[in-house]
């Protein structure tokens, strides 16, 4: 039999809650921010509007309607 390791004898504490505080942004690092998330918002909704274009150019290309194009493409090119 192994003997128990002193880590496993030590009892379980807690440590104490510290509150951390964060330095305020400047409005310079605040603007920098919005921006950063400006642009990535819009890449995004360009992404999605080109996927959607595919999707359409795929579904009319194969007969499907437009209404069952995202559920008909991602069935039959995803799965």
């Amino acid at each position: 039999m192994v003997p128990p390791s002193p880590i496993d004898s030590m009892a379980l504490t807690t440590s104490p809650k510290i509150k951390r505080i964060w330095p305020r942004l400047t409005e310079e690092q605040k603007n920098a921010r919005r921006e950063k998330f400006i642009a990535l918002t819009n890449d995004v909704e360009q992404a999605r509007t080109m996927y959607a274009n595919k999707v359409q150019n795929i579904s009319k290309k194969h007969g499907q309607y437009v209404v069952q194009s995202v559920t008909w493409t991602l069935t039959h090119c995803y799965y």
